[in-house]
């Protein structure tokens, strides 16, 4: 039976959702690239780095396809009280809420806020993937809109937050020379890597996050490769990310089979 408190949870994941695609269209979310440089000169030239091609972002709209089709699924007959979503609802508000002070933060120069709430989010999310790792399998269109969409998320927001970081270092003055910088990005991409392995490890192969990682390091080792700035160190330590973030996929995959 639904209850008042599932009615309250229904109206935050929406009234996220709707705060969720104001940042997505104030911080110019689905382009990227514009919000990065109204965050100043020296943010947008220390994260340049680390943002992927332009083509990347085209998985905005596939999370916020996501996000829009929960929002809609909780609000159906008998959902209101259904175990998954009182599990995931709050969760996924927060996400949401999360994501829109990411993207706001941006363009407003708020750099170590967008850095917060970025890592903040991928804790979230995290969290919420790893509670629903053992959870009986449901109906397939819900795990599709929870696990899927949190899972692309993920792994997107892991290598967004290294840029997140770059930006407001350059933004406080710490700028490094360039080969200094290009150098710690190297180190940057090789963590992204690290951190995208071990939580695959955790969540047992999460097809949506390797699928998320793998996409935003793919078009960074595109973008430094064929565009500018034009970085063969970051470029190539981009690719091999990716083929490590595929390995630790299969080995989180050979796990959960065991």
């Amino acid at each position: 039976m639904t209850t008042p408190t599932d009615r309250i949870r229904q109206l935050a994941v929406t009234a996220a959702l709707v705060l969720g695609l104001v940042g997505l269209v104030s911080g110019n979310g689905l382009l990227g690239a514009p919000a990065a440089d109204r965050a100043g000169g020296a943010a947008a030239e220390a994260s340049a780095l680390v943002v992927p091609a332009a083509p990347g972002w085209a998985l905005w709209p596939v999370v916020y396809t996501g996000l829009v089709g929960y929002t809609v699924w909780q609000w159906r007959p008998g959902q209101g009280a259904a175990p998954a979503q009182r599990a995931a609802g709050w969760w996924l508000a927060a996400a949401m809420a999360l994501q829109a002070v990411w993207l706001l933060a941006v363009p407003a120069g708020r750099l170590w806020l967008a850095v917060v709430a970025v890592l903040g989010l991928a804790v979230v999310l995290a969290t919420l993937l790893r509670a629903r790792q053992d959870d009986v399998p449901g109906d397939r269109v819900e795990r599709l809109l929870v696990d899927g969409t949190a899972g692309l998320l993920l792994g997107w927001v892991v290598v967004a937050a290294v840029a997140d970081v770059a930006a407001a270092l350059g933004d406080s003055g710490s700028e490094p020379p360039a080969p200094v910088r290009e150098g710690l990005v190297v180190v940057a991409v090789a963590l992204a890597l690290m951190l995208l392995a071990s939580t695959l490890l955790r969540l047992r192969g999460r097809l949506a996050v390797a699928v998320g990682g793998v996409w935003a390091l793919g078009w960074l080792a595109v973008d430094r490769l064929t565009g500018e700035p034009a970085s063969t160190p970051v470029g190539v330590t981009a690719l091999v990310a990716v083929a490590g973030v595929v390995v630790a996929f299969l080995a989180g995959r050979r796990a959960a089979a065991r």
